[in-house]
């Protein structure tokens, strides 16, 4: 029941500050097969997946990609003083020395690296993190490792 309590929670916060489309597509390209994930610390985490990843990074990169090859990742990351450049194949590269908000929905792969990473969505993929802080899965909470571990939604 807590566990339940706990995703209905965190989808309402997710969609709330999501895009009107971004629940939609959310639904459609995750399902129940989805995982709750979320992470904070210092270091980098990477994540493939389908659902819905919101995040933020007190200064440093954020990579995106968009997997289907239909949208503009650079819509996926707010902030001021970005420095963007292109990494092919509809991936982008984006640094700065101030706070960086991502949202991605749908295929997509982020990576977020620099001090103060936060991080959480419902996801179906695979991640990896290094670093310090901590993580949770389902709300089970775990350390992140120095060396990259990795992750399965």
């Amino acid at each position: 029941m807590r566990r339940l309590v706990f995703i209905s929670a965190l989808l309402a916060a997710l969609v709330a500050a999501a895009p009107a489309n971004g629940a939609v597509m959310l639904a459609k390209n995750c399902g129940s097969s989805c995982t709750t994930f979320q992470a904070n610390g210092s270091g980098w985490v990477s994540v493939v997946g389908n659902g819905a990843e919101w995040g933020t990074v007190a200064s440093g990169t954020i990579w995106v990609r968009d997997r289907t090859g239909s949208g503009n990742p650079k819509n996926w990351v707010h902030g001021s003083g970005l420095s963007w450049k292109n990494i092919g194949d509809d991936g982008w590269k984006v640094t700065s020395k101030h706070s960086m908000t991502v949202n991605a929905t749908g295929k997509f792969w982020v990576k977020l690296q620099g001090p103060g990473v936060q991080i959480c969505g419902v996801v179906d993929g695979s991640g990896k993190l290094a670093g310090s802080g901590t993580y949770s899965l389902n709300g089970k909470s775990h350390s992140w490792s120095r060396s990259a571990t990795s992750l399965h939604f």
